[in-house]
């Protein structure tokens, strides 16, 4: 009987608080005082005045009162609602309303559009039919746990769930349910969030940050000016620092010190035109020992092309480079060992030539240069004989002649004999001038002119200075004919340690890299020669010049002095004219031992 009491006070509570209602009350209530005033005055015919009184004042009333109460009061509620409405659909989430049994009330335009559903067809009908399964079956009896127990579960919170479209189609949404009452009832408002988007990128950025923890290369970001905002393990493992040694501070405290400036200044010049930086750096770990890594650094731009970070992505190649440096000193010894062994291989094929062409000289010197005397004197005992002009002529060109066979055989016996050598310290320098000083005559005759330059103070070298005089007083005779008139040769020495260009010109000599050596280099402004007379330039009775001016073993015994001095020699044609004969002899160890 209470239960009945309450919802009937309940019904007319709802009801008084509707416009139309209280409008309907009140015109109830005039017509009521009318007709009671008039039963109290008047007998059962005023009964029917009243009544026709009172509906006359209540049609009155509800004349006058409608337009200036009743349409104000509705038009402004609908405008509210409208306004309310309005709202609503301007929201992006979507939001339902429904009652305590799930019964959806309201949805605004985001819900219409996200689910597919109209007003028509959503309003009225239970919630649930945007829960995909399980939860569907499982909805009603949520609510009416929450009705029973008021134990909260999704109310008041934010919570990652899925929902369905109309098309059958299940995504993620972001839900939250707040309660309220309305006129006595109890309502829930779900706002709704569609976050497929981003949990496609969330999908996508667990990939990647997976990739990179992961990843066997070590890997960095930085902010625009370098400090650390993120390093994978990777990094940690190669270097030895921990995250909290990195984030924040700038590659800094990676720096060997070793890599050059200008490196450091390539590298930020790139990335930050937004290029992509490779190269090698060396740097060093936590605990001080050095490794090189290759690097590749990149610019993160963002939306509008704004450079927001840096991201390097390094190996560690510090096995490869050690490789590689081995592989190099292999080599260089490799090649070295392989000079050695042409040089040997020279030596004993010159050692052979020679002790032939040793024999051949005896035999010449025997039987021609004895026959060459008796002819000399001959011709002096004729020339006592004859006073003509003429046969004196005739017998000039005699002796001549035999000069000129005497001469052959002398440099022939000098080629082919192996005299001792009196070696001793000796300054180069002064082997040259002597032998510039020995040629003068031939040089002035031709006029050209010597431009001497040298080092001072030049290390000694363990010579014997009379062959070595032999030797440049052969090469500057040739210089002087290859010019033939107006010239000019220039000598240059100069103390060196021996580098890998220079090994290539030392023509697989005994020399070797960075060994200390004195280099002369001897240089006319003549025509050089050609590429075929190269190859023949040290072979015996070769030569370029005109007959009776040379019998090609000049430089053939220079040749074997500077190689019996463990030296070499090196003749080539210079690019801008003219031919350069480069001779280099090791500094003498006592030199060395002082030094």
């Amino acid at each position: 009987m209470k239960s009945n009491r309450h919802n009937f006070s309940t019904l007319i509570a709802r009801a008084l608080k509707r416009p139309l209602v209280k409008f309907g009350v009140m015109l109830g209530a005039i017509f009521l005082v009318e007709l009671v005033a008039h039963s109290m005055q008047f007998d059962l015919p005023g009964w029917a005045g009243a009544l026709i009184d009172a509906a006359i004042l209540t049609a009155l009333a509800s004349i006058i009162m409608w337009p200036l109460i009743v349409e104000p009061l509705r038009g402004a509620l609908e405008g509210e609602q409208a306004r309310a409405q309005m709202i609503l659909d301007t929201v992006t989430d979507a939001i339902i309303t429904t009652d305590d049994h799930g019964i959806i009330q309201a949805q605004n335009r985001a819900a219409r559009i996200m689910f597919g559903v109209s007003d028509e067809d959503a309003i009225g009908r239970n919630v649930n039919m945007i829960v995909p399964s399980p939860h569907r079956e499982r909805h009603d009896g949520y609510l009416e746990n929450y009705r029973r127990s008021g134990v909260k579960h999704v109310i008041g919170t934010t919570t990652q769930l899925e929902a369905v479209r109309m098309d059958g189609e299940v995504f993620p949404i972001e839900l939250s349910v707040s309660e309220g009452w309305a006129e006595g009832r109890r309502l829930f408002t779900a706002t709704i969030r569609d976050i497929t988007r981003r949990k496609r990128t969330e999908e996508r950025l667990q990939k990647l940050s997976n990739a990179v923890e992961q990843s066997p290369a070590a890997t960095v970001i930085t902010d625009t000016n370098g400090r650390f905002e993120y390093v994978n393990p990777k990094f940690l493992e190669v270097t030895g620092f921990t995250r909290e040694d990195l984030i924040g501070k700038t590659p800094a405290v990676i720096k060997s010190g070793l890599t050059p400036p200008e490196v450091y200044e390539d590298l930020w010049r790139t990335i930050r035109s937004g290029s992509e930086w490779r190269g090698d750096m060396q740097n060093r770990k936590k605990n001080g020992e050095l490794y090189w890594e290759y690097e590749i650094i990149s610019a993160v731009k963002n939306e509008r092309g704004e450079i927001v970070n840096f991201i390097a992505v390094k190996e560690d190649i510090t096995a490869r480079r050690r490789a590689e440096l081995a592989l190099q000193l292999q080599q260089v010894r490799l090649l070295e060992t392989e000079r050695e062994l042409r040089s040997a291989h020279e030596s004993l094929a010159d050692a052979a030539r020679l002790e032939s062409v040793g024999r051949l000289a005896a035999g010449v010197a025997h039987e021609v240069k004895n026959p060459l005397m008796i002819i000399r004197l001959g011709i002096d005992y004729l020339a006592k004989q004859f006073s003509q002009d003429t046969n004196q002529e005739v017998l000039d060109q005699l002796r001549g002649a035999i000069v000129r066979a005497d001469n052959v055989i002398r440099d022939l016996l000098d080629f082919s004999r192996k005299k001792p050598f009196a070696r001793r310290p000796t300054d180069i320098n002064w082997v040259i001038d002597n032998a510039i000083h020995l040629t003068m005559h031939e040089i002035r005759r031709r006029n050209i002119a010597i431009v001497r330059n040298c080092d001072e103070p030049m290390p000694s070298i363990s010579a014997d200075p009379d062959r070595l005089l032999q030797v440049f007083i052969n090469l500057l005779s040739n210089a002087a004919q290859a010019i033939g008139q107006d010239g000019s040769i220039e000598v240059v020495t100069r103390s060196i340690r021996l580098s890998e260009r220079d090994l290539e010109r030392s023509e697989g000599s005994a020399l070797r890299l960075g060994e200390p050596v004195i280099t002369v280099d001897i240089r006319d402004n003549g025509p050089g020669f050609s590429d075929e007379h190269k190859k023949k330039l040290f072979e015996p009775f070769f030569t370029t010049k005109p007959v009776g001016e040379g019998y090609g073993l000049g430089l053939a015994v220079s040749h074997n002095i500077v190689i019996m001095h463990e030296g070499s020699i090196n003749i080539a044609n210079r690019s801008e004219g003219g031919a350069s004969a480069l001779l280099m002899f090791r500094v003498a160890r006592e030199q060395l031992n002082d030094e």
